[in-house]
């Protein structure tokens, strides 16, 4: 079953609820691990190629979160607000200020 037949399936019936929340939590700490330093480091060489991947990278990972997201948002109920915000709220709340690169 693919990542969009899940979040549909959990989004269709109120009984899942608490079933959708834990599954966007999973690939919430899937996307937080798989766009960590050691992957995605802030320091190092810059050039246009380097973005070029780092953005084709980026999507790859992202992409699964990105469809729950968006199936959330169109097919989603007021009940479903705190699962469609902890996202966004648990991203940015695990990154730290840092120096790196920049244009």
């Amino acid at each position: 079953m693919t990542i969009a037949e899940q979040t549909k399936e959990l989004l269709a019936d109120e009984r899942f609820r608490i079933r959708l929340y834990d599954f966007v939590s999973e690939n919430i700490r899937k996307l937080i691990s798989a766009t960590a330093e050691d992957r995605f480091p802030v320091t190092g060489n810059w050039s246009k190629e380097e973005l070029i991947d780092r953005l084709k990278r980026y999507e790859s990972v992202s992409s699964d979160l990105c469809s729950i997201q968006a199936l959330l948002g169109y097919w989603g109920c007021e009940a479903h607000g705190q699962t469609l915000a902890l996202a966004p709220k648990k991203f940015c709340g695990s990154l730290k200020p840092t120096g790196g690169l920049t244009a």
